[in-house]
């Protein structure tokens, strides 16, 4: 079952609908790479924070590009998604976190961070990196708390140490490359090492 056929259950529904104004809806058969900007916290904590939405900005300038956004639900959802063993899915596209190309979270506060465990587990993707194979998406974090990486570097594949406005569209540059020739998952890793302040925990 889809996140958005439970919406008449959801506490707030407007909160998981995505048709805010300046929404971006594109073809995502016609993209080369698909991210959810997933924010580890409510929707009106995350939609108070302005560097998701330059993120939004910079990823969906570029036509080859769909940056859809992803919210921790609140605890009401969280049980009915489980009941019905729905996944969570971004606003735009109703899409379920595993079948994108990306995932990248904004690290803003070590609070959050049992969220990212949450949002995850909900997606039902592997929490520990190491768990992950080339079926799931690749899991980033970036944001201020990067700086000190290490309390939560199990669970990414990849860190930008610090804001990512700059280094999230050439990360998904790399993605489609891997996808377009085929490359494994450690291949895509080894090859994002090398860009300017991008980590690897592995």
């Amino acid at each position: 079952m889809s996140m958005r056929a439970l919406l008449p259950l959801f506490p707030r529904p407007s909160h998981y609908l995505g048709n805010e104004v300046n929404a971006v809806f594109k073809d995502g058969d016609s993209v080369e790479a698909r991210v959810a900007l997933a924010f580890p916290d409510v929707y009106e904590v995350g939609m108070s924070y302005l560097g998701q939405r330059i993120l939004y900005h910079h990823v969906n300038a570029h036509d080859r590009f769909w940056a859809e956004r992803v919210f921790m639900p609140s605890l009401d959802v969280c049980s009915i998604l489980k009941e019905n063993q729905a996944h969570l899915s971004t606003l735009e596209s109703d899409t379920p976190l595993a079948d994108l190309d990306c995932i990248a979270f904004s690290l803003t506060h070590a609070l959050c961070y049992t969220n990212i465990l949450a949002m995850l587990e909900l997606g039902g993707i592997p929490l520990r990196a190491a768990d992950r194979d080339a079926s799931y998406p690749l899991v980033v974090a970036g944001g201020g708390c990067t700086f000190n990486a290490e309390p939560v570097a199990p669970f990414f594949d990849a860190m930008v140490l610090g804001d990512g406005e700059e280094i999230l569209p050439e990360i998904l540059e790399h993605i489609a490359t891997a996808k377009r020739e085929g490359w494994s998952r450690d291949v895509l890793l080894n090859d994002l090492r090398h860009i300017p302040g991008v980590y690897i925990p592995s």
